[in-house]
């Protein structure tokens, strides 16, 4: 009963969002620098508490705060883009499970977090880059597609307009209608 109850828990919690603000003044006892991830896509490190992962991935640098590791849990801390944006967001992540993560907030998962192993205190995290190609290729010339861009305006407009006459016409019929009166019924 315990386990269940634990495990609805952790379902409310983990669509709770909290906010936090990173300080980049005072360093972080321990901090890690992963790799670039066009060249490695993906990476792991053991951390625990109060450790700092930061990397760049579309072309930002963002962190990532472990909060916390506990029995098979952990907290975290994810701070994208933190030199314009520097409050995080709280997100907890259960062993074997795993964080999507969208830096660019576009609705496409940019990076998965996955917790993958706990001993003690520390977690194993393993963080994996789903951007495909970082860099806008370069266009020389003229591009020309058969798509337009449609404007839908004027054609909502005339649909409007439309709606509002149909409207009109119809209030209209209803009020030049005559009255038809019902035929009185003789009583003998």
């Amino acid at each position: 009963m315990k386990l269940r109850v634990i495990a609805i828990l952790m379902v409310l919690l983990s669509g709770i969002v909290l906010a936090q603000e990173i300080n980049l003044t005072d360093q972080p006892v321990n901090t890690y620098n992963l790799e670039d991830f066009s060249k490695e896509p993906k990476q792991a490190a053991w951390l625990k508490t109060d450790d700092f992962v930061f990397f760049n991935l579309l072309g930002k640098k963002n962190a990532v705060r472990i909060d916390l590791v506990y029995k098979d849990n952990a907290m975290v801390v994810l701070y994208p883009d933190i030199e314009t944006a520097p409050k995080g967001a709280y997100a907890p992540i259960k062993n074997g499970y795993f964080l999507n993560v969208d830096l660019n907030k576009d609705d496409v998962t940019d990076m998965t977090i996955r917790l993958e192993e706990i001993q003690g205190e520390e977690g194993l995290f393993v963080f994996e880059s789903l951007v495909q190609d970082e860099s806008k290729p370069e266009v020389q010339g003229l591009v020309v597609s058969g798509e337009t861009n449609k404007d839908n305006t004027l054609l909502l407009i005339a649909v409007g307009i439309g709606a509002l006459l149909g409207l009109l016409l119809v209030l209209g019929l209803k009020k030049q209608s005559p009255k038809v009166e019902e035929p009185v019924q003789k009583t003998e």
